[in-house]
């Protein structure tokens, strides 16, 4: 008999143990009805969320506009809210679509546009012979393929084509590297926090870019590894990284280089801040 209570004992133990799973509609209530079932400016309702993602929400809570509010949730209640607010069951983003299979068949693009802008000064002027397309040409553009943010709703990095790939940050925290011709995925990198920058590949083929968690990131362009991230200030990084075309590989790595070595960091004079 006393074999069987111990037994009986040591079932009943573990199950007291474990923690009831958060309730999202009470983190929902006791943290986020007072804004968004008041009806205020900006500021989506109920009926709105709903129609976000899973993904997008949880990223506003880590690393978006709710990081401050979501700092203090554990991960089973930022899952649990995040699924009571969008009705749907949150899943970590899966592999892009649209993968590069091979060598792509489209045509290379001819002209390029590097970062921000095409020089030092800001002055965002392409030529005619560096673009490749004159005025007369304009009107009878057509669209030749069209890429979709995975989870976002908004986007605000301004692409970059160098040698004949398309690279661009996305709002939910992703750089995406594209064939300029067919749109094809070449590589997808995660940044873990929105990125507003346009991207800079500099020498090497190395790809600069900063995220809203003020981080600055090197990365393989070819590959979509990551060489370094270091944090370079206390704000959000919004200007994008500007590289001096004159410089070489060599002196490009000592011009990023602080006086205490590696990691790597950019320096404000190598830093476009006339973005608006």
């Amino acid at each position: 008999m006393r074999s069987v209570k111990l037994q009986v004992a040591l079932f009943v133990l573990p199950c007291l143990g474990r923690a009831a799973a958060p309730d999202g509609g009470d983190i929902y209530k006791a943290r986020c009805a007072s804004c968004h079932d008041a009806g205020l400016p900006r500021i989506p309702t109920r009926d709105a969320l709903k129609t976000f993602s899973a993904e997008t929400v949880n990223r506003a809570l880590v690393s978006g506009a709710m990081r401050f509010q979501g700092s203090d949730l554990s991960l089973a209640e930022r899952h649990a809210v995040v699924e009571f607010v969008t009705a749907k069951k949150f899943e970590p983003e899966t592999v892009p679509q649209g993968m590069c299979l091979g060598k792509p068949a489209g045509k290379p693009i001819e002209g390029e546009w590097n970062g921000w802008s095409s020089d030092l000064e800001n002055s965002r002027f392409q030529s005619a012979d560096s673009a490749g397309l004159a005025p007369s040409q304009v009107p009878k553009l057509k669209l030749k393929w069209a890429f979709g943010f995975p989870g976002d709703f908004v986007a605000f990095s301004q692409p970059s084509i160098v040698h004949g790939k398309l690279f661009v940050g996305s709002a939910g925290g992703k750089v995406y590297a594209l064939d300029a011709s067919t749109g094809c995925t070449y590589w997808a990198f995660d940044a873990g926090a929105g990125v507003r920058t346009a991207i800079s590949i500099g020498p090497g083929s190395v790809a600069y870019f900063g995220d809203l968690q003020a981080n600055v990131y090197a990365v393989d362009a070819a590959s979509g590894a990551q060489l370094w991230k270091t944090a370079w200030t206390t704000t959000r990084a919004l200007a994008s990284p500007e590289l001096p075309s004159c410089m070489t590989e060599s002196s490009m790595s000592r011009y990023l280089r602080t006086m205490n070595g590696p990691p790597p960091t950019l320096v404000p004079s190598a830093v476009s801040s006339a973005e608006a």
